[in-house]
């Protein structure tokens, strides 16, 4: 994966053959929280965030595929951590529709999906017949802590797209919305 910098310098250059206006968040002194890619005059900031620690290879020995970090609860721990912080950048845009683009080596987008929305959880009955019973979505953080993000991007082999329903209606970028903006073609997350 090339580095974040980088990443964003050539992102940056394909958003302004599309549409101009497309800069640095990260230079803009007058904001004390930044996105790291803003465009003023369309009003749309992505943020982006690196996932380094789940990968998936495959052993040229023995032939399986090795999951690292495959703990999917300590994987919603550091994807809402990265939802956290994007989530509180984007309050210094207002009037803007927001992106979280996560950049990862977690070919499993689907996985990657149920960990950032929160892990299905169940309890035991306290009646005679023990019945496991659901009680929601775990995840670190409060639901409201996704308010200010209008999707998700996750870039790994392709590109996805991943809708965020707890998003502020003003923030909500659709995906024929993103894929205009982009000129890709993103691919559908399943519902999740």
């Amino acid at each position: 994966m090339i580095s974040e910098k980088d990443f964003k310098k050539k992102l940056i250059a394909k958003l302004n053959l599309i549409n101009l206006g497309w800069e640095n968040g990260d230079l803009d002194n007058q904001k004390k929280k930044k996105a790291d890619i803003v465009n003023n005059q369309l009003k749309i900031a992505i943020e982006i965030k690196d996932d380094t620690k789940h990968k998936i290879n495959f052993s040229e020995k023995s032939g399986e595929i090795v999951i690292n970090s495959q703990n999917l609860e300590t994987m919603n721990a550091r994807l809402n951590d990265a939802v956290r912080s994007a989530n509180r950048k984007f309050k210094f845009y207002p009037n803007h529709r927001t992106v979280l683009l996560f950049r990862t080596e977690f070919s499993i987008v689907d996985v990657f999906c149920y960990a950032l929305k929160g892990l299905h959880s169940y309890s035991l009955t306290q009646d005679e017949n023990k019945k496991l019973k659901y009680v929601g979505r775990k995840t670190k953080y409060s639901q409201y802590n996704q308010k200010e993000i209008g999707c998700f991007v996750i870039w790994v082999d392709n590109v996805y797209y991943f809708p965020n329903v707890l998003a502020n209606k003003e923030r909500i970028m659709e995906k024929i919305q993103i894929e205009k903006i982009f000129g890709l073609e993103f691919k559908n997350t399943l519902k999740i």
